[in-house]
C-alpha cells in the first residue's frame, strides 16, 4: 500500500508491556485494541493518544476508555432499540462527552489550520522528525466546515480502525496459540524476510496472508453487514427455490449481508468449513465467498490499511517469539460489540526470543 508507515514505534510499546517471565498469562486482545487505538489517532487526528505507554506507566487513559464505554451503549442501542433513552446510564452519558471534547478538540485545530493556511504543516507529538504525515482530519476539513459531519466521520473511521484490526489480530492469535506447528511455519517463513523488508515484501508472505484469509473466513471482525437499494432493482439471481431466478428487491427493501454464515457454508468450503485450516488457501483466491471487508465498488476503505498493519504486527511477533501456548482450555466464542470479537479474551503464554526484544 502506497505511504504505509510501518507502525514500530508502536509496536515497541505493545512488546514492553508483554511479559519477561513465560509463564506469565497475557490478554493479547486488549493490547491489540489499544494497539489500533493509539495507531488510528494518529492516522485521522495527527497525535497518538498513547494508551500502550499509558497503560506501561499506570496512568489511566481517559479516552480509549470513554471510546470503549460509549462503543458498547451504540450495541446495547441497537439491541435495546426505543428502549435504549430509558436505560441510558450516567456512566454512558459521561463517556459520550469525554468523547466528544476530545475529538472537538482537534477538529477546532484542524479549522483553524485551515483558516489560517497552515493545514499542511501537522503536528506530531510523537516524533518530530517524520516531517508532513497524512493526516485525515486535516484532509476532511477542506472536503467540508460542517462540524456534525466531520465528528461523524472521525468517529467512524476510529470505530473502524480500532476495531476491525484489533479483533482480526485477537481471533487469529487465538487459533495460531492452539497449534504449535502453524506457528512454527509461519516462524520459518518470516525468518526469510530481508532486514530492510517493505511493505511488498509482506505482502509477499505466502503462509502469512493466508493465516490471515483464514481469520477472516472463519471469524469475519464484520460478520453483518446491510445495504439497502434507494429505488427498485432486480437482480439476476437470489430468486426461486434454488436460489438461481431473478429477485425483485423494492426501495428501502433492508438487505442483510451474513458473512458469518457465507464464509462457513459447506457448500463452498467443504466439510472442514467450521475449521482453522489456512493451507485451504494454498490453490483458492479470496472471491465472492470471502467477503470480511465487503466487495464491489462500496468495500471498506480502510482494507488496505487494517491488512497492513495486522501483517505487520504478526510478523514482528514471529520474529520475537519462538512458541505461542494458549493459557485456557477454552473454545473459541464470539462476543458481539462493534466487532466479532473473542469473549473470553486471547490468554496465551509467550516464549523464546526475549533478548532479541526491539530488533527486526
Amino acid at each position: 500500500m502506497r505511504g504505509f508507515v510501518m507502525p514500530e514505534d508502536h509496536f515497541q510499546n505493545l512488546l514492553a508491556l508483554l511479559p519477561e517471565n513465560e509463564q506469565e498469562v497475557v490478554d493479547l486482545q486488549d493490547l491489540f485494541h489499544n494497539f489500533t487505538m493509539d495507531r488510528a489517532t494518529e492516522l485521522l487526528l495527527g497525535q497518538s493518544v498513547g494508551s500502550l505507554s499509558l497503560t506501561k506507566s499506570g496512568t489511566f487513559d481517559t479516552f480509549s476508555h470513554s471510546f470503549r464505554v460509549a462503543s458498547e451503549d451504540v450495541i446495547a442501542a441497537v439491541r435495546l432499540g426505543p428502549l435504549a433513552k430509558i436505560f441510558t446510564s450516567g456512566k454512558v452519558v459521561s463517556a459520550r462527552k469525554q468523547v466528544h471534547t476530545f475529538v472537538e478538540r482537534f477538529i477546532d485545530e484542524a479549522l483553524e489550520a485551515r483558516d489560517q493556511g497552515t493545514d499542511g504543516k501537522l503536528k506530531d507529538s510523537n516524533d518530530s522528525s517524520r516531517g508532513r504525515r497524512y493526516n485525515f482530519l486535516h484532509e476532511l476539513v477542506r472536503v467540508t466546515t460542517d462540524r456534525q459531519v466531520i465528528f461523524d466521520e472521525v468517529i467512524s473511521a476510529l470505530f473502524a480502525g480500532r476495531d476491525t484490526a484489533a479483533s482480526l489480530l485477537s481471533n487469529l492469535f487465538f487459533c495460531l496459540a492452539r497449534d504449535p506447528k502453524m506457528w512454527a511455519r509461519l516462524r520459518d517463513e518470516v525468518c526469510q524476510l530481508p532486514p530492510d523488508y517493505d511493505q511488498a515484501d509482506l505482502a509477499r508472505l505466502k503462509y502469512t496472508n493466508m493465516c490471515i484469509n483464514e481469520s477472516l473466513r472463519l471469524h469475519p471482525p464484520v460478520p453483518l453487514n446491510a445495504r439497502c437499494p434507494k429505488e427498485d432493482v432486480v437482480l439476476p439471481k437470489g430468486g426461486g427455490a434454488a436460489g438461481e431466478d431473478p429477485v425483485l428487491l423494492r426501495a428501502d427493501t433492508i438487505i442483510i449481508l451474513n458473512m458469518f454464515a457465507l464464509h462457513r457454508s459447506l457448500n463452498i468450503y467443504g466439510t472442514d468449513a467450521d475449521e482453522f485450516r489456512p493451507e485451504r488457501w494454498e490453490d483458492r483466491k479470496p472471491e465472492w465467498a470471502h467477503m470480511p471487508f465487503g466487495a464491489g465498488p462500496r468495500a471498506c476503505l480502510g482494507r488496505q490499511l487494517a491488512l497492513a498493519e495486522v501483517t505487520y504486527v504478526l510478523v514482528r511477533m514471529a520474529q520475537e517469539f519462538e512458541c505461542i501456548t494458549p493459557a485456557d482450555e477454552v473454545d473459541w466464542e464470539e462476543e458481539a460489540t462493534m466487532t466479532l470479537c473473542v469473549k473470553h479474551g486471547c490468554n496465551v503464554r509467550l516464549t523464546g526470543g526475549k533478548n532479541d526484544r526491539g530488533t527486526t
